[in-house]
């Protein structure tokens, strides 16, 4: 165990657009951007919502990814030297960022929702300790999901559904590869042989 009273924790979090994060994880994983929006709520509540959370600065991930200041601010929170500019630009690939969105209206009360919750964490601001707004939102968020439950398990299910469809049509796509395959080799046999 850890006495927390002899080390000096922190947190950086990396705050990124809710509709990008949703959009991200759509093209990677076939995961409805509502759902995706749904999960970025969940997994900001369960982290900001602790009682004993320590000083935490706040990165937007859309500057960590373009701007190199973003290194200073990480290094003068934390105490540390910072990462050498060569270094950084290595690290910090700007290639990441692929899904660039920040309307919400097509996901309605979950996207007002993650709109509000995104816009609370300011782009270089140290946070110590609960947010009360966060709570509110929090709370409203409950309120949607409790009276949402059927429509999480239809969720779930067309969830399901999508990634064994994807499943099936990745098989389907290997079998007609390989039969693709062998009909090119015989005609190139016919054609050499003949």
């Amino acid at each position: 165990n850890i006495d927390r009273s002899q080390v000096d924790v922190k947190f950086v979090f990396v705050n990124r657009q809710p509709l990008s994060v949703a959009n991200s994880i759509a093209a990677r994983d076939g995961f409805p951007v509502f759902s995706g929006v749904f999960l970025w709520l969940e997994y900001i509540f369960s982290a900001f919502l602790r009682l004993d959370m320590p000083p935490t600065l706040v990165v937007r991930y859309e500057d960590l990814i373009s701007d190199a200041k973003s290194n200073n601010l990480i290094a003068s929170f934390l105490g540390a030297d910072k990462i050498p500019l060569k270094r950084w630009k290595a690290i910090v690939d700007p290639s990441l960022q692929r899904s660039l969105s920040s309307g919400v209206s097509e996901v309605g009360a979950v996207g007002e929702i993650s709109s509000s919750v995104y816009s609370l964490f300011e782009h270089g601001s140290v946070l110590n300790g609960v947010i009360s707004d966060l709570e509110l939102l929090a709370s409203r968020f409950i309120s949607f999901s409790h009276a949402s439950r059927d429509l999480i398990s239809a969720l779930n299910q067309s969830n399901y559904s999508l990634v064994k469809s994807r499943a099936d049509a990745i098989a389907v796509g290997e079998m007609h590869a390989a039969a693709l395959t062998e009909i090119n080799k015989k005609d190139q046999y016919i054609s050499t042989n003949s």
